[in-house]
């Protein structure tokens, strides 16, 4: 995986962000990782080229709850953000 975890843990010690939004970043970075990582292999078997275009239609129940709250998450955290720092959302 990338450095994003660690950047996340970071920025949480430094109290940069709240330990709780770090993770619900963290677990829905993982979330979206593997769902991206897994549609490109499917991608790949098929013998298509891998993108990064994942239907959510085509996702598990399970995984499309976990898929729209991993998103509410990270919308959570930029409003969160653009309030602290005072800038608009685009």
């Amino acid at each position: 995986m990338n450095r994003t975890v660690p950047r996340l843990r970071a920025i949480a010690d430094s109290s940069g962000l709240s330990a709780t939004t770090a993770t619900e970043l963290e677990e829905a970075f993982r979330l979206l990782w593997r769902v991206r990582l897994e549609h490109q292999a499917e991608r790949l078997e098929d013998g298509l080229p891998a993108d990064d275009h994942v239907d959510p239609r085509k996702l598990g129940p399970l995984t499309r709850v976990a898929h729209k709250e991993s998103f509410r998450a990270i919308a959570r955290a930029q409003r969160a953000l653009s309030n602290e720092l005072g800038l608009r959302p685009r």
